[in-house]
């Protein structure tokens, strides 16, 4: 009998200890399983982080891309515009050798500037003198006055003279010369339409051509000068 309750207890003892076993394993396996759920959650937020960090990197990359483009752009844009202004101020610049070697010799009309009547009704959004290009943005001397108007408006002879250039000159666009003697000449550009020819004498007031944009404009207008043996003067003095 002692035996038994010797192997009894010992029984007892090993279904105890086996029962604490399996008690502990399943315990280990339901930490083992919340572990995994938790790292498996947090690989997907780790995933979900890397995902958004390169759709940023490629959003960056995308903006650099943009920007290296606009700045090419800038560049050229530059590059073009400070062309144009060097081309604006040599085709000036020839106008005055232009007027000076086509302007008849002598006295001609014998008028003074004061005499002359303003080309076509219409606000000044240009004046003589240094200004901002407002077309290359950058700083140039404007040789006349920009008299915003409608496109296909008429524009007048400022006094009577002598037509001795109508057509197209660089970044003037469509261009008419008129010559009034005594080393006076006015020029009208940006025409849509000319409506003279070289050697015609025009009356005060009579059409020369039609406000347009042509050359360099940022929209219609007219590009009005007056010249003194070929130099620029202010029209509005």
């Amino acid at each position: 009998f002692t035996e038994f309750v010797a192997r009894a207890r010992m029984v007892g003892e090993v279904v105890y200890e086996d029962t604490r076993m399996i008690g502990a394993y399943a315990a280990d396996r339901d930490q083992t399983a919340q572990l995994r759920e938790q790292l498996e959650g947090q690989q997907a937020q780790l995933r979900a982080v890397v995902r958004e960090t390169e759709d940023r990197q490629q959003a960056l990359q995308s903006q650099i891309a943009a920007k290296r483009d606009v700045l090419r752009a800038i560049v050229r844009e530059r590059t073009a515009a400070e062309q144009a202004v060097r081309e604006l101020e040599e085709d000036s610049a020839a106008l005055e050798d232009l007027i000076q070697r086509l302007q008849p010799s002598g006295t001609g009309f014998g008028r003074r500037l004061a005499a002359f009547l303003w080309p076509l009704r219409g606000s000044v959004t240009s004046r003589f003198g240094f200004r901002i290009h407002p077309l290359f943005g950058r700083r140039d001397f404007h040789t006349g006055v920009d008299i915003a108007a409608p496109r296909g408006a008429p524009v007048h002879a400022a006094f009577e003279g002598t037509v001795i250039f109508a057509g197209w000159y660089g970044g003037y666009g469509k261009l008419v010369i008129v010559d009034h003697g005594n080393g006076l000449s006015t020029l009208y550009g940006h025409l849509s339409e000319i409506l003279v020819t070289p050697g015609q004498h025009v009356t005060r007031t009579e059409a020369l051509g039609l406000v347009g944009s042509t050359g360099y404009a940022t929209g219609p207008h007219l590009h009005y000068e007056v010249r003194e043996n070929g130099r620029p003067v202010d029209p509005q003095h």
